[in-house]
């Protein structure tokens, strides 16, 4: 099959796991035989890491940009109705030269409430994978055509927009996996102290600061620990406030910032952690580092909001602390270590979890499912 993948970012360009998603599911689908072609933005400033990319077209245009902790539109309405037309055009030039029998559709925030019309148009059937809260467009612009399906990334996801009024009863819930099985350890991390990690965007939303308040009562109670942190920052004032919060506080040398990580970094940090810390204040969609981390026999303990709640199974596969509460997650870290043989069966248990329920093998199933009743149903009309 061949597969035309959109994105607003797409590896090396990255921020955050949206993007990365998209890219993995598009890797997995080429290693199966489907020929893919890939049309996204271009946007060197995000750029993390080489690659030779001749699948990859970086000709979309964005009409905004991420910046001082948050996103920044063109001022300009008329820019940025030129912008979307200019990339309608692009993506009907795409599918003439490509020719493909469907589309991917992930991330297209910044890109087009609805490049979806100029793919369906040339009856190109288009499956719209969503990581975000938002599919980028208001319910009333929810296309009817039988040729777009929308996949959730978790059941939260679609229940959530659905309340928002967003007429998508019949859409399915393909999870965005992971690569478990780069991830697995054969035996679990030492736990003879708290070794914390947190991977993802450093961002208050992402409760980067809820985890520094903990480690200050795990510090305060004299339990041993350290903590690494590994991820990229739109706001890099607020990674410096939580620096300086923990010299002032007396425990730098326990707590290190590494800034982003690759995926094969992020697996050599993961063996040598014990504990996943996923303090995030705002519902996830999902949460792919909690199964990565899980996969490598760590124990997620996690706020568990939105979809993020379905990795987890508190008690059995990991432990969820109430949202927002910085003694509640210093309590469900330390919990841990008063308690060595639950730890392990939490560890054991999660990591069953992530590889039986989460391999993105298992994902793309359901992705090339969807694909061929999609293409099916194309041939049809």
């Amino acid at each position: 099959m061949r597969i035309l993948v959109i994105n607003n970012l797409y590896p090396p360009q990255e921020l955050g796991g949206y993007g990365r998603s998209i890219h993995d599911f598009a890797a997995v689908l080429a290693q199966r035989g489907h020929e893919t072609r890939v049309l996204c933005a271009n946007m060197p400033e995000w750029q993390r890491g080489e690659t030779h990319e001749p699948h990859v077209r970086r000709a979309l245009r964005l009409f905004g940009r991420w910046k001082d902790g948050g996103v920044k539109f063109d001022p300009d309405p008329e820019q940025i109705r030129r912008t979307i037309e200019y990339n309608h055009r692009v993506i009907a030039e795409a599918i003439d030269r490509f020719r493909p029998d469907a589309c991917l559709l992930g991330n297209i925030d910044l890109v087009s409430p609805s490049p979806f019309d100029s793919i369906i148009a040339k009856s190109v059937p288009v499956l719209h994978h969503l990581g975000n809260s938002s599919p980028s467009y208001p319910p009333q612009m929810t296309p009817v055509n039988p040729l777009y399906r929308l996949s959730t990334a978790s059941h939260w996801l679609k229940e959530y927009l659905m309340q928002k009024g967003y007429p998508i009863r019949s859409a399915s819930v393909v999870y965005p996996g992971a690569y478990v099985q780069q991830f697995k350890s054969d035996s679990l991390p030492p736990r003879d102290q708290l070794r914390i990690a947190f991977a993802g965007l450093i961002m208050p939303y992402k409760g980067a600061e809820l985890l520094v308040q903990a480690l200050g009562l795990l510090h305060a109670d004299g339990i041993r620990f350290t903590c690494s942190f590994a991820g990229d920052t739109i706001d890099p004032g607020y990674v410096q406030n939580l620096k300086d919060w923990v010299t002032q506080h007396g425990f730098a040398g326990q707590v290190s910032f590494l800034g982003y990580l690759p995926r094969e970094k992020l697996i050599e940090l993961y063996r040598t952690h014990n504990v996943l810390a996923f303090p995030t204040t705002i519902n996830e969609t999902f949460g792919i580092s909690q199964v990565e981390a899980m996969a490598a026999g760590m124990v997620c303990v996690t706020s568990g909001n939105g979809g993020a709640a379905e990795v987890v199974e508190h008690g059995v596969s990991g432990l969820i602390f109430e949202s927002g509460d910085p003694v509640a997650l210093a309590q469900a870290l330390s919990s841990l270590q008063k308690n060595p043989s639950r730890w392990e069966q939490l560890a054991l248990v999660g990591q069953r979890r992530a590889l039986e329920r989460f391999d993105i093998e298992r994902s793309v199933d359901r992705l090339e499912r969807e694909f061929e009743r999609l293409v099916k149903l194309a041939a049809k009309q």
